[in-house]
This record gives structure tokens, sequence and C-alpha cells, in this order.
């Protein structure tokens, strides 16, 4: 993320690295989340579909999500409901 904070585009990145366009948003997708979701998924107590959608959520909703992750007693959407939770019931 420091290359896009210095203003270098996905396709720069990408041509620096000898990686298709797709393969680099995904890598700043990841690193786009915050450090508790990301230790989620290193520690497998989350799934790569769970992983995938929270990078489409904002970083409100992250800790929104983050906080029923960490209430036992709270609904933790994942997989295709957590689409539905971030998105409204829209698919």
């Amino acid at each position: 993320t420091r290359l896009v904070r210095e203003g270098r585009k996905v396709e720069d990145i990408a041509a620096t690295f000898g990686l298709p366009d797709l393969t680099v948003k995904r890598v700043l997708a990841l690193g786009n989340l915050l450090p508790a979701i990301r230790d989620l998924y290193r520690k497998e107590r989350i799934d790569a579909a769970t992983v995938r959608h929270l990078t489409m959520a904002s970083k409100s909703q992250q800790k929104a999500w983050l906080a029923l992750a960490d209430d036992e007693n709270a609904y933790l959407p994942t997989g295709h409901q957590l689409k539905s939770w971030l998105f409204g019931g829209q698919s």
C-alpha cells in the first residue's frame, strides 16, 4: 500500500512486479482490511468467502462486524449472508 500512497496506479504496480492487475487489486483489498480481520483469517477462524466480502466493506462496517464477532450472543454473518448484511439484502 506504500506504492499506492506514493501515487502509483494498480497498472504500474502490476507491471513493476510482473503480476496481473487483478492480483494486485486483490492484494491491495486484503491490505485494506482491519488488522483484526486479517488476523482472524490467518488463524483460520473465518473463511476465504467471508474475507472476500469483507474487502467490500467500509471501515465502519468492518468495525461493526468485528463487534459482532466479539459478542458471543450475536449473530455473525459470514459467506453469502455477510454480503446480504453488508448491502442490505441486495445481491
